[in-house]
């Protein structure tokens, strides 16, 4: 391994922290059916507008102590999670696929998959808060959980088979 293949594999696990940290955004408002753009990130217990500072994916979290830095309220763990399962599944598709175009492909299908993914939980948690089984998110989960797997395997798989 060369080392420019080493920072290739470094720069796309921090931009999958960044990604990680929009997709939490995106699990959250879309089926809200917010912008997700506008307006900025604000703290959900006390509405305050969250600073660049207050954004560094898993960092932030990690300094600030799992709390808001304007009310202290608990901040989920769910969003370090997010943004460190999606910084190493970019590394992994990375390390699998090298410096090629072809890597957009598993990177695409990897950032579909997680939001849907938690979009998927996020329902089912509703369901079983009301009382009601939804097997159908609970699948779609699960398949959105196994495609994830093969996307980030898939170049593993091809390395390992000798294609």
């Amino acid at each position: 391994m060369q080392w420019i293949d080493i920072w290739f594999v470094a720069y796309l696990g921090l931009l999958g922290l960044v990604v990680g940290s929009f997709l939490n955004v995106v699990a959250w408002r879309l089926p809200r059916r917010q912008s997700i753009v506008r307006p900025s990130s604000a703290c959900p217990a006390c509405s305050h507008q969250l600073s660049v500072m207050d954004l560094v994916p898993v960092f932030s979290w990690l300094f600030l102590r799992g709390r808001c830095r304007y009310c202290g309220a608990l901040i989920s763990v769910r969003y370090p999670l997010v943004e460190t399962l999606t910084g190493a599944v970019f590394a992994l598709i990375a390390l699998g696929c090298g410096i090629s175009v072809g890597i957009l492909i598993p990177l695409g299908l990897s950032v579909v998959w997680i939001t849907c993914g938690l979009i998927a939980r996020d329902a089912g948690n509703a369901a079983r808060r009301a009382g009601r089984a939804r097997r159908l998110w609970c699948t779609a989960e699960i398949l959105c959980w196994i495609a994830l797997g093969f996307t980030v395997a898939a170049p593993w798989l091809a390395v390992w088979l000798g294609d």
